[in-house]
């Protein structure tokens, strides 16, 4: 059989049509397309061949077998798609679409990488003895590679000033981490509703927003509402719609592309505080505030990037004179129509929201949802812990500072290594996040048992490779096990399992140190989760079902 694909397009009456048929004349269904009537949902654009319909109610109706979820990367699709260059039909915009991603996550994560060791000192030193558990939430995502918080240079002196109580400030931090990581349950029914650029373009535009509303807060609360809560759930929108666009338009260098999205992870965390010091510096908290979210609006600009040029002709098209007495009932009826195709389009996310939680019936779901679960909770606590264990081992905090900076290059340079041999054909996706999970699991116990210094910075650098591996696939491996048309649903009960957990085991890791004593105990623990992720990953299978093996190309 013929690996060219045939595309139609077909534009009639308002409504477009695309399937995609086999040269022999074959109708393949697993790749066929819905219809999406382009006056019924807003005016909305129409949707590229790559956002194809996800039908989580059939993939229910399987039950617990994974044989009905199709795999987009398997080592088939590495060795083909030579017709389509190894991107997806719209190839010619599939890199535009990696520079958007990228200034995404440049934007949102130069916004955001803002906490490091000097909120420490500055807590230590307005507060004096600061409770443990309280410091622990705060100072998540010390200088790592995923989702940070601006609280340590922007919200600190703003905090402060109110004499803001720990308790509050605790809750103002995690309600923001568990809307950041519980809004990439959101992702994918929004984007089939709309598209990608869209969601992308709203979510940038409403982020820069509430850097800008946080600017004349005048009460915590106030930060809560405007920062915790529009501004943690438009964050973890747009970057969890960065790690989920990958995989739709491209088959055989998605790990190329991916190193360059996780490239601007770390152009991001490097440019981010120091600009956020600056600005801080220069214009005060207001002044500063507001600049960044002017540098955050500049995601718009990646964001109108997420959608590929579409080949369309249209067939049908008439022009229709409107009587001047019909105005004004025109008027009244468009109105009405506009109020029913909201109503239908929340109606309808919500109805997808929930059966997204269907792909949980897939053993594959559950591996790697509970294992994201335990290897995030597992890292992010641990490095929370680093300045606290490295004191309390008689060294000094700067001595604690290089440990961090020495995982967080460690972690990066590992990172954009293992996302780019993802594309070699013998790259295994199972072997690689076992050994990550492994080395973290390790690392995090041994940094335990050694009181050296030396020895400390060896295994932070361990630990770094361990968390850069597993995280410069993370989006790969759930589009491997997967498939391309349940990884938005995947990928967003995970973040939920994720924002949960954060809420939950960050404070008993606390207690655990307050009960104990000794950040050594604590340390244990969060070794344990990662080696109970390890236990998982050996029972994930080794093989994937799939329902074609070939990207889809055009012909041109």
């Amino acid at each position: 059989m013929s690996n060219i694909v045939l595309k139609r397009w077909k534009r009639t009456e308002g409504v477009v049509n695309e399937s995609y048929t086999h040269s022999d004349g074959h109708h393949d269904q697993s790749t066929q397309l819905s219809e999406v009537t382009l006056t019924g949902h807003l005016g909305r654009e129409a949707q590229s061949p790559i956002e194809m319909t996800k039908s989580a109610g059939e993939a229910a109706s399987n039950g617990g077998d994974d044989s009905h979820l199709p795999n987009t990367l398997t080592e088939d699709n590495r060795n083909e798609g030579e017709a389509g260059g190894g991107v997806s039909p719209c190839c010619n915009w599939s890199w535009m679409v990696v520079l958007g991603a990228t200034l995404l996550m440049c934007c949102i994560l130069s916004a955001f990488r803002c906490m490091g060791m000097a909120e420490v000192v500055e807590v230590t030193v307005a507060w004096g003895e600061v409770d443990p558990t309280f410091v622990l939430l705060r100072c998540r995502q010390l200088l790592t590679n995923i989702i940070s918080s601006c609280f340590g240079i922007i919200f600190s002196p703003f905090l402060l000033q109110l004499h803001t109580s720990s308790t509050t400030i605790t809750i103002i931090y995690s309600v923001l981490q568990f809307m950041w990581n519980s809004s990439g349950l959101f992702v994918g029914p929004l984007v089939e509703e709309f598209n990608w650029r869209k969601v992308a373009m709203v979510s940038s535009f409403l982020s820069s927003c509430s850097f800008i509303l946080s600017a004349f807060a005048t009460s915590p609360w106030q930060l809560l509402l405007s920062f915790s809560i529009l501004g943690g759930f438009c964050y973890g929108l747009m970057t969890s719609l960065s790690y989920l666009i990958i995989p739709h338009y491209f088959t055989r260098w998605r790990g190329v592309a991916n190193a360059c999205v996780v490239a601007g992870i770390g152009i991001g965390q490097m440019i981010g505080p120091i600009l956020v010091e600056f600005l801080q510096k220069e214009y005060g908290y207001v002044g500063g505030t507001l600049l960044m979210g002017a540098v955050l609006f500049h995601a718009c600009i990646g964001a109108s990037l997420l959608r590929p040029i579409q080949n369309q002709t249209i067939t049908n098209t008439s022009v229709q004179l409107v009587e001047p007495e019909s105005r004004t009932s025109g008027v009244v009826t468009a109105e009405k129509k506009w109020t029913t195709v909201a109503i239908r389009i929340f109606l309808c996310v919500c109805r997808n929201i929930v059966t997204n939680f269907s792909v949980l019936k897939s053993r594959r779901a559950v591996i790697i949802a509970i294992g994201g679960l335990l290897t995030f909770n597992s890292w992010l606590n641990f490095i929370a812990l680093i300045p606290f264990a490295v004191q309390a081992a008689g060294h000094p905090l700067q001595a604690a500072s290089t440990c961090v900076i020495v995982s967080a290059v460690c972690n990066l340079v590992t990172c954009l290594a293992v996302s780019m041999l993802s594309d070699w054909s013998k790259f295994s996706m199972k072997g690689a996040c076992m050994t990550s999970t492994a080395v973290i699991a390790a690392s995090t116990f041994a940094f335990s048992v050694v009181t050296d210094i030396w020895w400390q910075k060896i295994i932070m650098g361990m630990w770094g490779c361990g968390v850069g591996s597993y995280m410069g696939i993370y989006g790969l491996t759930i589009a491997y096990y997967m498939g391309v048309h349940s990884l938005d649903a995947t990928l967003g009960v995970t973040q939920l399992l994720i924002g949960l957990g954060f809420i939950t085991i960050g404070p008993i890791i606390g207690v655990i140190r307050d009960a104990s004593d000794s950040y050594t105990f604590s340390i244990w623990v969060l070794a344990g989760l990662a080696a109970c992720s390890f236990i998982l990953w050996i029972f994930m299978p080794n093989t994937t079902q799939h329902s074609h093996t070939t990207p889809l190309s055009p012909i041109t």
